[in-house]
């Protein structure tokens, strides 16, 4: 899906590409002027970067200096041009560059004169693409700053892009330097991290533990986390904790290289010589085959995409690792953690991206950045244009792997790896005044005909034809081809986000283990890009509300932490959502409790959970529209720990009654249980009526009302009512659905998304 949820500046970008594909490639030569091709030679035009230790571009080689070789296979270069767009604030190359500077070139047997002259030189354009969600403010500021340094050495013509991702403040390319810095000014770099847990689990102890759960490796870090636990229940907490940030991390990796890849496309029509700046803390994958999280395969699609679009990519990696050392933000620091590998883990799908987009990745561990920046302009300032002899098979449009090398060893070469054939079936010889794009800029494919029908049931709100589509056979290939192809409403992202949650919640509830994780990728991929601009947007806090009433609704307390979590500090005035985290706790909980202890530890360590449960109640409390049904649950979690005069504390302080009759049952049937367990049986059966009152039939206040009755020794009156229990025929009790939260108005809730999002 290449929509965004704040799409105005990606819309912008992807205007002004076809603007510029028209106007500027008629009225600029990208090429310099001076130098020609063969007439009559078929040849395909590759451009790449010499440049030396340092960073500085290598002029003077001849056609004959390079090997390049396309699948594999060895191509003539029959040209090569050096293009120099340095200008006066540019250093000229180290008098001691290995390849000595010559001032002409030689292509195909001809001369052509080296162009560094300004006026004459090509336009350039870079995007500033900032990763605000894997940046923290405190790091990003000064980063940001420093661009102001970079901007003054390029030269007027040249134009700066501003592309924050997956959603913040955007500018086309432009001349305006004081636009570019206060655009920049503008972005508020809002580190994402794993929803916190019980546990400090740095990238590589998820790695390990997903991969497989039971193995040796696994089970050492698990061990290593519950070494003073002493409890049976702590491994599968790890696991679950495990399980959460998997997801998460997948997330964070999805909606990423979504939203770049809609970048690189739409800057395919652009003309003149492009470069995309990425700035970002990394995204984590796994280094292990077959372990999670996944997401490097996304970003080596992003860099064919880059290279098809003819984008050289730079990602300046902010090594934010020594934070995790610190682990002040986690609490204490991680088991065993190996700053190369953490650090490995976050940055290799910004190397396989730039790798294969011509670029490189620049660290930066401290400081504000400037050398990085300095080295990126350095590099990108000059480039060979080489003149590649072509075949008839590179006019099928398909990728092909490409290959530049310098027999000289001292200097190294950034180029993109794959090369994609103009569309044609006959050649045709190219002339320098007309520039050759390698192909036409790539595009998402439109939504299929399956998805658009899935779209408009979906805007009919008939949700029970999306399931029935949903086929376990055919369910994972129907989320792949959501996730592939374009949106159904390319120009209405909310639109979007609320069906990709349709699609999702109806996904995890099939018994498949491929269309679970296929629909969690979805449900990742949009937990990060429904984010507004700032925290308690509507949209963002009715998405959200949303989907933690679906995953609620599952009963998976790893999934259901991993929304809550990220919805009540996205919302946190949003009394439902406040209540939401409690309630995934209290499933936590609820799971830790049938397992049972076995050991005084163990008590312990469910006494602790317990207590953290009621406190999350308790600040759902403070919020008036949730302290109601927060203290009811806060009541029926004493009930299940044994604390019955507290819980009848919890419930006299819920207030008055609202008009909600399920909340009335559920406060009614809560009492009715703690009076039955101090053995205040007429008491008990009066609660155990007033629930009956609230909902007339309920079959759990009626096996309720018969055990007080039982209890007082009323036997003639309860087994009338157990009689009535039998013969009736079954009537919808709520207690059926009280532990799954806000699903049992989930239905009410989704349709309140749409609403929204229309």
């Amino acid at each position: 899906m290449n929509d965004v949820l704040r799409p105005a500046g990606l819309l912008a970008v992807v205007a002004l590409a076809f603007a510029m594909g028209v106007s500027r490639a008629a009225a600029q030569d990208p090429r310099p002027t001076g130098s020609s091709f063969r007439a009559g030679v078929d040849v395909i035009s590759v451009d790449v970067q010499v440049i030396d230790s340092d960073g500085q571009p290598v002029a003077g080689l001849a056609p004959d200096a390079f090997e390049v070789t396309v699948d594999g296979r060895r191509r003539r270069v029959l040209s090569a041009d050096f293009v120099d767009t340095r200008s006066s604030a540019v250093p000229a190359p180290a008098a001691d560059s290995p390849v000595a500077v010559s001032s002409s070139v030689t292509t195909a047997g001809e001369a052509g004169t080296t162009s560094g002259s300004e006026s004459l030189a090509p336009r350039r354009v870079y995007v500033l693409a900032v990763d605000r969600s894997r940046l923290d403010e405190f790091t990003a500021r000064p980063i940001l700053a420093a661009v102001s340094d970079f901007l003054a050495q390029l030269r007027s013509q040249d134009e700066v892009g501003v592309f924050t991702y997956p959603t913040g403040p955007t500018l086309d390319p432009t001349t305006d330097r004081d636009a570019v810095v206060r655009v920049l000014q503008t972005i508020q770099a809002v580190r994402e991290l794993p929803p916190p847990g019980e546990f400090a689990m740095s990238p590589s102890n998820v790695v390990e533990i997903s991969r497989r759960p039971e193995s040796a490796l696994a089970m050492n870090v698990i061990l290593t986390f519950c070494a003073t636990a002493s409890d049976q229940q702590c491994p599968d907490r790890v696991r679950a904790q495990a399980t959460s940030e998997v997801l998460f991390y997948e997330g964070v990796a999805s909606a990423g290289s979504a939203t770049l890849r809609a970048l690189m496309a739409a800057l395919g029509d652009v003309a003149d010589r492009k470069t995309v700046v990425i700035i970002s803390g990394g995204v984590v994958t796994a280094d292990i085959v077959g372990a999670r999280p996944e997401g490097a395969a996304l970003f080596r699609e992003l860099g064919r995409v880059a290279a098809q679009s003819n984008v050289t990519v730079y990602a300046l990696f902010v090594d934010q690792s020594w934070q995790r050392q610190m682990a002040a933000e986690l609490g204490r620091p991680p088991v065993a953690p190996d700053p190369v590998r953490e650090r490995e883990l976050t940055g290799r799908v910004l190397d396989q991206l730039t790798d294969a987009a011509g670029g490189t990745v620049l660290r930066i561990s401290s400081g504000d950045g400037r050398p990085a920046f300095d080295r990126v302009l350095r590099e990108t300032s000059a480039y060979y244009l080489l003149g590649v002899e072509s075949t008839d098979d590179d006019r099928d449009g398909r990728l092909r792997e490409l290959r530049v090398r310098v027999r000289d060893r001292r200097v190294s070469v950034r180029g993109r790896s794959w090369l994609g054939g103009p569309r044609s079936a006959t050649p045709a010889p190219v002339a320098a005044s007309a520039p050759r794009p390698e192909e036409a800029p790539p595009v998402l494919p439109p939504a299929t005909p399956e998805i658009r029908r899935l779209a408009e049931a979906f805007d009919r709100d008939d949700r029970a034809a999306i399931v029935q589509a949903f086929a376990p056979s055919e369910a994972s290939r129907l989320l792949r081809a959501f996730r592939e192809h374009e949106s159904p409403w390319p120009a209405s992202p909310r639109r979007t986000a609320a069906f990709a949650l349709d699609l999702a919640m109806v996904g995890v509830r099939i018994d498949s283990v491929y269309v679970k994780e296929e629909a969690l990728r979805v449900l990742g991929e949009y937990l990060v890009r429904v984010r507004g601009e700032s925290s308690d947007d509507a949209f963002e806090c009715t998405w959200l509300w949303t989907a933690s009433a679906g995953t609620a609704g599952l009963f998976a307390p790893e999934l259901g932490t991993l929304v809550a979590e990220r919805a009540a500090e996205r919302c946190p005035t949003d009394a439902s959502l406040r209540l939401a985290r409690a309630v995934a706790r209290d499933q936590q909980l609820m799971l830790f409790q049938r397992q049972g202890t076995s050991s005084s530890a163990a008590t312990d360590a469910l006494s602790d959970l317990e207590q953290q449960v009621l406190e999350a109640y308790e600040a759902a409390a403070e919020l008036p529209a949730a302290r109601f049904e927060a203290r009811i649950r806060a009541a029926q979690l004493l009930f299940r720990a044994g604390r019955y005069e507290d819980g009848l504390t919890s419930l006299d302080a819920a207030g008055a009654q609202p008009d909600d009759h399920v909340l009335r049952y559920y406060a009614s049937l809560v009492r009715g249980q703690l009076l039955y367990a101090l053995g205040r049986f007429d008491e008990s059966a009066a609660a155990c009526r007033a629930a009956l009152d609230a909902w007339p039939g309920a079959q759990s206040a009626r096996v309720a009302l018969v055990s007080a009755l039982i209890g007082r020794g009323r036997l003639d009156e309860a087994t009338t009512i157990a009689g009535n229990v039998l013969s009736a025929p079954p009537t919808p009790d709520p207690w059926w659905v009280y532990f799954l939260g806000d699903y049992r108005a989930y239905d009410d809730i989704r349709s309140r998304l749409g609403q929204v999002a229309r």
